[in-house]
């Protein structure tokens, strides 16, 4: 947007709203003024504006509260302003009609945040307007300090002339994926209109919506941060419910809600328990009440909710498998060096440092185990029958073998990484066959390696049901 259509657009909003706001249509008032941030990647997501009428109403709209610890949803609020109340209003548009506040000052080509207010001159009013970094000297933290003191008033007992939020309302495992269901509240006076979440783009620059949580609530109630947890792209996403809304638009009148149910998958290792889930939405709406901050792109936090799962993730050998394809990926840039620690327990792959030759097999280490300043020696990728000699780096590669916590003398379904020939293949991937020797050490067939799918049988080795049995390599 060019400095003379902001500008433009900035004296249209004030105008309109000092109208909309006055008793004396058309007229004016002293002290009244607007502040606005327009939508811009730079000074923010979405748009906000800030009026006063220079009388008994203070006004706050907000299009975006993304990176807000205090505010959910978007919406309109209008207070009613006591005495006092307004005179700390009218002490803010003396301020703004001071001296050291200049007019202008926008820079470049794209959209800033503007004021504008009418000041009384040599008994006359007067309209002044420029960017908010004109907006300076000993009075800006005073003015600011008013205008953020006002902003939470107004959210807290003001009016909602409109107000759109939403929630987490429901997560459970179903038939192999989680049915995530979340809920659309309009708790304000104005109609909301807007398409079905399924129609959304799904992408961070255009309709997004995800919830989640990265906080477990403990059985004392302690609230623990976790590097990972419960994560769901919706936005875009088919919806279970959709027959709900078949012309694919969602009217909310004042005090209605409505609720979307997907069918969805979690990207993250968790655990069962109790999340306070958050989220994000960036979305398009229409509002039955007039708004500039309403009527561009909405981004919003959403209110936080309490939800109970009753499940890991992963918690079946195919979900493992998906798990750990991300995670291979994600651990590959980060090796761990001779004499560093472990990050996490696993299965890990020798890569001789400088070379960049991988071994054949892969070895179980524990989170905080350091990693042998010694050369190993270990078998070649390639199963060529060579073997790597030196220091080496170790990267990620599978879960680990895990003791059942029903059995601890076995292993958890699809952690085992060694399997006897006939038995059921506890993970997909590759196996070579090994044997034991007199001297209570491993000999691999590097002849007999293959490729076998979980649930599968494993095949039996040289055609003897009793001959050695199988180590899993990879994937």
């Amino acid at each position: 947007m060019t400095f003379a259509k902001f500008f433009l657009v900035l004296l249209i909003a004030f105008f309109e709203s000092t109208k909309a706001m006055s008793e004396d249509a058309g007229k004016l008032i002293v002290g009244s003024f607007l502040l606005t941030w327009p939508e811009s990647m730079e000074y923010r997501y979405g748009s906000k504006v800030i009026s006063f009428d220079g009388g008994a109403r203070f006004r706050y709209e907000t299009g975006d509260t993304l990176n807000s610890d205090t505010e959910t949803g978007v919406g309109v609020f209008e207070l009613s302003l006591r005495n006092s109340e307004i005179l700390e209003m009218k002490r803010a548009s003396n301020l703004l009609c001071g001296e050291e506040v200049t007019e202008g000052g926008f820079q470049g080509a794209s959209a800033q945040p503007g004021y504008s207010v009418a000041c009384l001159k040599d008994g006359k009013i007067i309209k002044k307007s420029g960017a908010q970094s004109m907006i300076s000297g000993e009075g800006r933290d005073e003015f600011y300090k008013i205008i953020n003191e006002f902003e939470g008033r107004a959210r807290q007992y003001g009016v909602k002339l409109a107000k759109l939020d939403f929630s987490t309302d429901e997560v459970k495992y179903e038939s192999g994926h989680f049915i995530v269901s979340v809920r659309f509240i309009n708790s304000g006076n104005s109609l909301i209109k807007f398409k079905t979440p399924d129609r959304w783009s799904g992408t961070d620059a255009g309709e997004r919506l995800g919830v989640g949580s990265r906080v477990k609530i403990e059985g004392d109630g302690r609230r623990e941060t976790l590097e990972d947890g419960w994560s769901f792209a919706l936005g875009g996403k088919p919806m279970l419910n959709r027959d709900d809304f078949p012309d694919g638009v969602v009217t909310l009148s004042p005090g209605k809600s409505a609720i979307f149910r997907f069918r969805t998958d979690q990207k993250y290792r968790v655990s069962k328990g109790e999340y306070e889930f958050t989220g994000v939405a960036f979305m398009d709406a229409e509002c039955g009440h007039p708004s500039s901050a309403l009527s561009g792109k909405l981004y919003f936090n959403p209110i936080k909710t309490r939800i109970t799962i009753d499940r890991d993730y992963p918690s079946t050998p195919r979900e493992r498998e998906e798990w750990e394809a991300g995670h291979r990926a994600a651990m590959s840039a980060w090796p761990v060096t001779p004499g560093a620690a472990f990050p996490e327990d696993g299965l890990y792959r020798a890569v001789r440092a400088g070379s960049g030759a991988r071994s054949l097999q892969v070895q179980p280490f524990k989170a905080g185990d350091v990693a042998t300043t010694d050369n190993v020696r270990l078998l070649s990728e390639s199963a060529s029958g060579n073997y790597l000699d030196g220091r080496m780096q170790w990267i990620w590669e599978a879960s680990p073998p895990l003791r059942s916590p029903r059995d601890p003398f076995k292993y958890a379904e699809g952690t085992e990484h060694v399997c006897k020939a006939g038995a059921m293949c506890p993970r997909s991937g590759r196996w070579v066959a090994r044997s034991m020797t007199h001297d209570w050490q491993y000999n691999h067939d590097l002849t007999q390696i293959v490729t076998v799918q979980q649930g599968q049988s494993m095949p039996v080795i040289r055609g003897d049901p009793e001959y050695g049995e199988w180590e899993w390599v990879g994937v």
